[in-house]
């Protein structure tokens, strides 16, 4: 942060630039420079520059590069709140190196609207300017697809010859592929002894195969039908449900299926010969999976912030929680959010938090437009992105965050060859501590103390030593 006091006086020195005191940022040492006046250079007359450039870059390795997100602010005395300067053209995030050690803008704002008093910048004539400045790193993020797979992939069938004979606890179909995940079929043909049935009901589950050999944090969701064919002209039986499938949970389904006394009765049509299928009418019988919908959670990229503490208001931290996005696409009809989408951050891994604890994040929600190529961020205006989260309050975000019709819109470019990309930055906040920031006190002393004369007498016989440097009277 950089306080500037007595503002007034800098128009007397047009040229004049102020340098802030070094502070360090996502592991680097940055310094804010303000030119009052404008920079005559770049043709910023009767404006304010302002550039935040990159410090002590001699022991950083030969062709480094810092890719950061710059935000300038300036402090809004009148209405207490912090006013925010972004390149819509071409963004904030900024790759610093060798050949650009500097950046900013040379217009920032005009002089005119910078004294305007209702604006509240320039107040008893002083003002506040800052820069937050986040570090980006190439890590990873995630990609949901979500697919229809078409009919013929959609369908998996799994005869099971000689059923009654099968003397295994659980049997496992062959692997099959939807998506980029293969699953496979697990039934109990006497029942799930661990759930409790053995012996009274047919359990049939759907898993991820190979589990443990995807990546770290992996997710599927899955919405499948299992289906019991029925080799008659009876009904089938069938169950379909809905799951997140991860690491920790890697398989769902039914323990009670079908009670065994049903599956075993010839006259129901399940069972011919003795022998059970899934899928087709035949001397066996059938067992049957279908996918309806598919959905893939792939690691792309990471997203790490940090951020430069801003003096007066909160210093930024990452959250050292876990968190998690929670989208409901169709709008959240619980809280009235239908026509619309709903979106919103939840926090987890609590358990291990004291008791009464409380997490106060700032959150802010975007989604990309795919044909301006930048971020459109969603803010409550009313009551602001600051949120408090506690025991009793694990959710926030928006009931209807954008309508359907503005996000199907294909001029807005939220919605490009069926795909969009949402997302969130959250930030710790903590309470602010004092921090050595610089306040640059411009004064104007009294009249009768403004100048002090020094007079050297026969100065043309000053002798070359002394003419280098003189020592005037204390004053």
């Amino acid at each position: 942060m950089l306080k500037i006091e007595s503002f007034s006086l800098l128009s007397e020195a047009p040229t004049l630039k102020i340098e802030s005191d070094v502070f360090e940022a996502s592991g680097h040492k940055w310094r804010l420079d303000l030119y009052p006046n404008g920079k005559e250079e770049e043709n910023g007359g009767n404006h304010i520059s302002l550039y935040v450039k990159i410090c002590d870059t001699e022991t950083l390795p030969k062709g480094w590069e810092v890719c950061v997100d710059v935000n300038f602010f300036l402090y809004d005395h009148v209405h207490h709140n912090y006013a925010t300067f972004q390149d819509i053209v071409n963004g904030n995030r900024i790759r610093f190196h060798e050949k650009k050690m500097k950046w900013g803008f040379d217009k920032l704002i005009s002089m005119e609207s910078f004294k305007k008093s209702g604006n509240g910048y320039l107040v008893n004539d002083s003002c506040v300017f800052g820069a937050e400045v986040t570090a980006v790193y190439a890590q990873k993020d995630r990609c949901l697809s979500m697919i229809k797979p078409p009919e013929i992939m959609r369908t998996y069938t799994w005869k099971i010859e000689n059923f009654l004979t099968i003397t295994e606890k659980v049997i496992y179909s062959e692997i099959f592929r939807v998506g980029n995940v293969k699953w496979r079929l697990r039934v109990y043909p006497n029942g799930n002894k661990v759930a409790g049935v053995a012996g009274t009901n047919l359990s049939f589950y759907l898993e991820v195969h190979d589990a443990a050999s995807l990546p770290d944090r992996w997710r599927v969701y899955a919405y499948f039908i299992l289906r019991l064919k029925n080799q008659t002209d009876n009904d089938d039986i069938e169950k379909g449900t809905q799951k997140w499938f991860n690491s920790s949970d890697a398989d769902w389904g039914f323990a009670c299926f079908m009670p065994l006394k049903q599956l075993h009765d010839p006259a129901n049509g399940f069972l011919l010969n003795g022998r059970g299928t899934m899928g087709q009418a035949s001397p066996t019988l059938i067992l049957l999976s279908s996918i309806v919908s598919h959905l893939d959670v792939c690691q792309t990229w990471d997203k790490h912030v940090l951020s430069c503490p801003v003096p007066s208001r909160p210093a930024y931290q990452t959250l050292p929680y876990i968190r998690r996005l929670d989208l409901y696409p169709n709008g959240n009809e619980e809280e009235k959010g239908g026509n619309h989408i709903s979106f919103y951050v939840i926090i987890c891994g609590t358990e291990s938090l004291p008791k009464g604890w409380e997490v106060c994040v700032d959150i802010n929600f975007f989604i990309y437009d795919h044909v301006h190529h930048n971020y459109v961020s969603f803010q409550d205006i009313e009551n602001g992105n600051r949120t408090r989260f506690h025991e009793k309050k694990m959710k926030w975000g928006f009931h209807r965050m954008i309508t359907l019709d503005s996000f199907k819109n294909c001029e807005n470019g939220y919605l490009l060859n069926d795909s969009c990309v949402f997302g969130a930055e959250v930030f710790a906040v903590k309470e602010y501590f004092a921090q050595n920031d610089l306040c640059f006190s411009m004064t104007k002393p009294p009249p009768v103390v403004n100048a002090h004369t020094w007079r050297i007498d026969n100065f043309p016989d000053v002798t070359d030593t002394t003419r280098k440097k003189g020592i005037s009277d204390g004053y």
